[in-house]
């Protein structure tokens, strides 16, 4: 018995019964913050799918709100930019170039003076006063004219159907001025030349006159109304264009005499220190003189223009005579 007494309490010994260990406090702190976070977590996921759900749900996707927006901007610009400011910026042109003209009228007689000292030739004191006569009927004949093409313009009115071609041109006139614009400042970039910049803003300001007329075609005598055919659409459009480049006239008028006359009293300077720089001050004077001809050729330009307009007109009226026997 003894000996099975001390079996047992060396297997006791050698065996000792396992007890689990007790996890620390901190590794159920650790537990607790996780299930917190990921809580949590779950929530903040769901409430983003519920409010991407209900965005996403009212958001409506408007087709023509591109196109909304520019007739937003057409008639921004059209009640920004009415025919008066046109008209007072049209007159005060014609009022420079008048001036310019006069100021012409003695640039040229001192330029050719000055020709005729340097060259010792007195014949070029003729030329300068011939010139100088010339500008002066130039003078006359542009101020008639100008107010002869409104006359024409007011006499002859024209409609189209629908203002969709005026409001297309307006826009893409003014975007193509604006990139032609900037092609030449990267042109005069390129070739460090201020010419080109001076063409590009020239550019620039006549496609804007252009699209300054189709906002307001009232200035052209051109009525936008319903009722007309597709070839009083066709008159309508063709009309526009040539009543467009009268109405232009003025400023083309304006400017040029201006930027020629500055031009001329530069190359009386150049001929004084170089005789060789006669060409400057005749390119000059070729400007002034195609810019106090512009008002006589478009005014020709106007009338035979119309002329075909109304043998068109005439021809589609002739089925509605018919019509009416």
């Amino acid at each position: 018995m003894e000996v099975n007494n001390t079996t047992e309490q060396s297997q006791n010994t050698t065996n000792p019964q396992q007890i689990p260990a007790t996890p620390p406090p901190e590794h159920d702190t650790f537990m607790q913050a996780t299930r917190k976070a990921l809580g949590a977590l779950e929530r903040f996921v769901g409430w983003l799918y519920q409010s991407a759900r209900k965005a996403l749900g009212n958001v409506h996707i408007e087709p023509y709100a591109v196109i909304r927006r520019i007739d937003r901007l057409l008639v921004w610009a059209r009640t920004t930019f009415p025919p008066d400011k046109f008209d007072s910026v049209s007159a005060w042109a014609a009022r420079s170039g008048h001036g310019g003209l006069i100021v012409a009228q003695i640039l040229a007689l001192i330029f050719f003076l000055v020709v005729a000292i340097k060259l010792e030739n007195w014949v070029f004191i003729l030329h300068g006063a011939g010139i100088a006569a010339l500008l002066v009927i130039l003078q006359y004949s542009a101020e008639r004219f100008m107010n002869a093409g409104k006359s024409l313009i007011q006499a002859s009115p024209s409609r189209m159907n629908s203002g969709a071609f005026l409001d297309c041109l307006a826009l893409i006139v003014e975007v193509g001025g604006i990139l032609m614009f900037i092609a030449f400042i990267m042109q005069a970039r390129r070739l460090s030349s201020w010419s080109p910049f001076w063409t590009g803003l020239g550019v620039w300001a006549l496609c804007d006159c252009v699209a300054y007329i189709a906002l307001n075609p009232s200035m052209a005598n051109t009525t936008v109304s319903s009722g007309g055919s597709a070839g009083d659409e066709a008159i309508g459009i063709l009309s526009f264009f040539v009543k467009a480049i009268v109405c232009i006239v003025p400023l083309a008028f304006g400017i040029g005499a201006v930027i020629g006359s500055v031009a001329l009293f530069i190359a009386i300077f150049s001929v004084i220190g170089d005789i060789n720089r006669i060409a400057a001050g005749q390119q000059a004077l070729w400007l002034i003189g195609l810019c106090a001809c512009l008002p006589f050729g478009t005014y020709l330009l106007f009338v035979l223009y119309h002329l075909a307009i109304d043998v068109i007109q005439a021809i589609l009226a002739i089925p509605q005579k018919l019509e009416k026997r």
